[in-house]
């Protein structure tokens, strides 16, 4: 159980170093251009994989319980 907390834990680590890159690219985007656009389906994407990494983790470590 502990081991899958900290394979968790770096998982989380690199996708929110990701979103983070993803978040700083859009914020140096022209607001309302195309590649705006792209930027925040990018960063939307990458919420949504962190999420449902975290949604993952807890119902694994409940069904353990």
């Amino acid at each position: 159980m502990k081991e899958n907390r900290f394979q968790f834990l770096n998982i989380i680590a690199h996708l929110a170093d990701r979103l983070k890159t993803l978040q700083k690219r859009l914020s140096r985007k022209k607001k309302g251009s195309k590649r705006w656009l792209k930027a925040v389906i990018a960063v939307a994407k990458q919420h949504k994989k962190v999420a449902d990494q975290r949604k993952d983790f807890h119902f694994k470590t409940a069904n353990e319980l």
